[in-house]
């Protein structure tokens, strides 16, 4: 027999969800790594920092597509960039989606 809710009693969430901005910040990072070519570039930076022209021949697809894609999980806090003369190179800026990729590859094994 199911239970039903009693309309009297109130549940406090309060501690529970994050404020408004902290949910707007994370959701823009699920939004970022939810496209499948940006989650192929996470997995390339999960080892090392790369070159975008590296990114761009291990992803074998046009510069201007992965900068795209660069630029927006950078936008969303996933990525740190730095430049070196007219090199731009890439690395994850964020350890919890490392070790969510970590984990699901030892999982998949």
């Amino acid at each position: 027999m199911r239970k039903s809710c009693d309309p009297t009693k109130t549940f406090d969430a309060g501690n529970m969800i994050p404020n408004d901005k902290d949910i707007a910040d994370l959701s823009k990072i699920f939004q970022a790594a939810s496209d499948p070519t940006r989650l192929k570039i996470l997995f390339l930076l999960k080892e090392k920092e790369l070159c975008v022209c590296e990114i761009v021949s291990g992803m074998e697809k046009k510069q201007a597509i992965i900068s795209h894609h660069l630029s927006i999980l950078q936008n969303s806090g996933l990525l740190k960039s730095r430049k070196d003369g007219k090199w731009t190179y890439y690395k994850t800026d964020n350890p919890l989606i490392l070790k969510n990729i970590e984990k699901w590859q030892k999982q998949k094994r």
